[in-house]
């Protein structure tokens, strides 16, 4: 009878710790710039998003990014200066653990402008602005029209979903 393999001890699971204040995180709703034009009004499109990011990311901690695109988010009747509030977990989750958390609202649906496509190339283009902005190749504006910069984002930026909000990260991966 051979002898079993002697097998090493398992790694310890490396997770991140909760050591950043979420009542202390900064929120902020950001229009980034997409390069279309899908409800052909002459202007390009602006994407809104709602971020809340650790406060220590204002003296220049940089953070990976949670985000959850979807065009299911708030009526489109709201005015675009308030903001929305985040709806899921993952921003009580992740911010504690200095990550910043991103909900995407696709074009043409509630706070952002242009028209839904139902899956055709816009859809993904409105998210994958959002990526590009992260990483520093899109622009983005505040309501009051001051250009937003993510000088706080490490630019690696992991997307979840379900359903319709699962198939705009599949589409832009």
């Amino acid at each position: 009878m051979a002898a079993s393999p002697v097998s090493a001890a398992p790694q310890a699971v490396q997770e991140t710790t909760p050591i950043y204040s979420y009542a202390d995180a900064i929120r902020e709703d950001v229009f980034v710039e997409a390069p279309m034009d899908s409800d052909k009004d002459g202007k390009l499109d602006r994407i809104a998003i709602q971020i809340i990011r650790p406060k220590e990311t204002a003296a220049g901690l940089k953070t990976p990014i949670v985000m959850e695109p979807s065009p299911y988010y708030r009526a489109p009747t709201a005015a675009a200066e308030q903001p929305v509030g985040f709806r899921g977990w993952y921003d009580e989750f992740f911010v504690p653990r200095g990550y910043t958390v991103i909900e995407a609202e696709m074009q043409g649906t509630s706070r952002s402008q242009g028209c839904p496509t139902t899956g055709d190339a816009e859809d993904t283009q409105s998210i994958k602005s959002v990526v590009d902005w992260l990483n520093g190749r899109a622009k983005a504006y505040y309501a009051n029209g001051s250009e937003s910069v993510a000088s706080w984002s490490t630019g690696a930026v992991g997307m979840v979903g379900v359903s319709y909000n699962g198939t705009l990260p599949n589409a832009v991966a």
